[in-house]
């Protein structure tokens, strides 16, 4: 009897050991893996936490001004706000997507795409999508007052040019980028682009798991640097009288467009460079829109005619024609 008391004894306290040996080998392996996550991939958890909760905000740089010799403004940013959302913060996206098409008197089918949820390349939910820019102030109060979810209305400059279509085609276009941002494409905007553009700020801070940014949580804050501005050779005046005379011309010489440039001689300024277009469904001459071919620049012209520019060249040198 007390062997067999004896025996269970020695039984169970092999049981016990096993256990206790059992549990030490489980916190050995958690405390290791704790070493490893906390110690060892430490610069790798802190990366992806800092992705997953942080909300970084670019703040456009305000473009430089493009000016003539004579002081006028060509082009210049002026106060404007753009309409964004939040997709992962929407919740009900046919009422926001009637609402909004209805303030902006948009497509409500186009705006319900642009808002509609997506993920980024790397898998996670997208926070940001431009619905639409140059909104007015009156519809920008509008939205405010709206309050939708997931809407945001954000001063934006927009691009202006006083003089319309004068001298448009120099001066050039802008179009959107893949980061949604306005960039010089063609003429003087894209020309002088790391010049005009300046340097965009941001914002960081932290985000709740919808993707709505935490009050007062901003991490940092870096200002945005305004572009410089430039000043070309050309004259507002030179360039208005040179764009009426070749209005006049190619319509009364019944021409299919027409081209003319006035330069300073005495040290190569570029003055005046006009470009005319005839419509074709129309007839009506109109001056090269900004999208259209500068005829000065881009225009192909065969050998004879560019050589005739070399004779009266040195003709004027001469001093045999003023």
């Amino acid at each position: 009897m007390d062997y067999a008391r004896e025996l269970r004894a020695r039984r169970d306290r092999q049981r016990l050991g096993i256990f206790v040996a059992a549990i030490v080998v489980c916190l050995c392996v958690v405390a290791g893996r704790l070493v490893e996550v906390q110690v060892v991939q430490n610069d790798q958890w802190t990366k992806a936490q800092a992705s997953q909760s942080l909300r970084r905000t670019s703040i456009p740089a305000e473009r430089g001004t493009i000016s003539s010799r004579d002081g006028v403004e060509l082009a210049l940013d002026v106060p404007s706000d753009s309409v964004i959302v939040d997709p992962a913060a929407i919740g009900d996206e046919r009422y926001t997507a009637a609402s909004l098409a209805a303030v902006l008197g948009l497509d409500e089918a186009i705006v319900r795409e642009r808002i509609a949820k997506r993920t980024t390349p790397s898998g996670r939910a997208s926070h940001y999508a431009l619905l639409t820019r140059g909104v007015d102030a009156n519809t920008a109060q509008t939205l405010r007052d709206m309050a939708l979810p997931g809407v945001s209305v954000v001063p934006q400059a927009k691009r202006a040019y006083p003089a319309d279509s004068l001298g448009r085609v120099v001066l050039g276009t802008m179009a959107l980028n893949a980061m949604s941002n306005l960039e010089g494409a063609t003429g003087l905007e894209s020309e002088y682009q790391s010049i005009l553009a300046g340097r965009p700020g941001e914002v960081v801070a932290d985000r709740d798991l919808s993707g709505t940014e935490i009050p007062r949580s901003t991490q940092r804050s870096t200002a945005a640097r305004p572009g410089q501005s430039i000043v070309v050779t050309l004259d507002q005046g030179i360039q208005y009288d040179a764009e009426q005379t070749l209005l006049d011309q190619v319509t009364a010489q019944r021409a299919l467009g027409g081209t003319a440039v006035v330069l300073d001689l005495r040290n190569g300024d570029v003055l005046a460079m006009a470009s005319v277009d005839r419509d074709a469904s129309t007839g009506m001459v109109h001056p090269t829109t900004a999208s259209g071919v500068n005829r000065a620049l881009r225009g192909q012209y065969s050998p004879g005619s560019v050589l005739k520019i070399v004779a009266v060249s040195k003709a004027l040198e001469k001093g045999c024609i003023s």
